[in-house]
């Protein structure tokens, strides 16, 4: 899903795959800024920690840095 985080471009994927018979769920940020970031939250089924991978990304912010 792409949306604005701080008036920059992001995009909001969550996705589940299996690794060796391990059902696994992630939560991607992908933040279009100066620089590009990822911030990944990744669980095994067997704990399910998506509500509070949620209220993590809803703190995500990006700050402006003084150019180099």
């Amino acid at each position: 899903t792409e949306f604005f985080m701080d008036r920059y471009r992001a995009f909001r994927v969550k996705c589940s795959y299996d690794i060796d018979g391990i059902h696994m769920s992630q939560l991607e940020y992908i933040i279009n800024a100066e620089m590009a970031y990822v911030i990944i939250y990744t669980m095994a089924d067997d704990v399910d920690r998506m509500d509070e991978f949620e209220k993590s990304a809803a703190t995500i912010r990006v700050e402006r840095t003084q150019p180099r």
